[in-house]
């Protein structure tokens, strides 16, 4: 496996095409699920770098552990601060002072009150409607007024980063949002 980026496009297309058919994957699918592992196995044979390295999230529990059977859209990596150079004397949590200072700045240059942010505000899903058992809708709320979402859009949404809710990708090619870790499960509204 580690050397089909190696192949022509056309060869590594026959190898995905064998896959999809062996394994019922969608291929968009399957093609990102390689390149996820073979950017994986590339981080971690870095000798100076693997022991810094954490992989952690979902995409671990479904690669590393075989604890959830699902595609993700991402990898969670965390890095020790001492790889990059940060001692104790250099923490940058630490440096309360240096942040303020940064902080200051940038409220300068972008002309912010305190109080008068101008931020995204992301939706907030409570409920789903599905036809024939399969979601359709979120029921959503924005500055406390509800809304009803087409999935499309709550999928467009939430890559974008103004949804509260996790994108989730089934082997057999259906996407679905599910609650954030920690939050309430989407209630079924008819």
């Amino acid at each position: 496996m580690t050397d089909i980026h190696l192949l022509p496009k056309k060869e590594r297309q026959i190898f995905f095409d064998t896959a999809v058919s062996i394994t019922g994957i969608p291929f968009p699918l399957l093609e990102k699920d390689f390149w996820v592992v073979w950017v994986l196995e590339r981080l971690f044979s870095l000798q100076g770098l693997k022991s810094y390295l954490t992989f952690k999230g979902g995409t671990s529990l479904s690669k590393v552990y075989g604890v959830i059977q699902r595609f993700s859209e991402d990898i969670d990596l965390s890095i020790e601060k001492e790889f990059l150079g940060f001692t104790r004397e250099k923490d940058p949590e630490r440096a309360d002072d240096e942040f303020k200072m940064f902080w200051k700045a940038i409220e300068q240059i972008e002309k912010w009150a305190v109080g008068e942010e101008d931020f995204l505000e992301k939706l907030h899903i409570s409920g789903v409607h599905k036809k024939r058992g399969v979601i359709v809708e979120y029921f959503a709320t924005i500055s406390k007024k509800p809304v009803w979402i087409s999935k499309e859009e709550s999928l467009r949404l939430a890559k974008e980063g103004r949804l509260h809710a996790t994108i989730v990708h089934l082997k057999n090619g259906t996407v679905y949002l599910r609650p954030e870790a920690g939050a309430k499960p989407f209630e079924l509204i008819s």
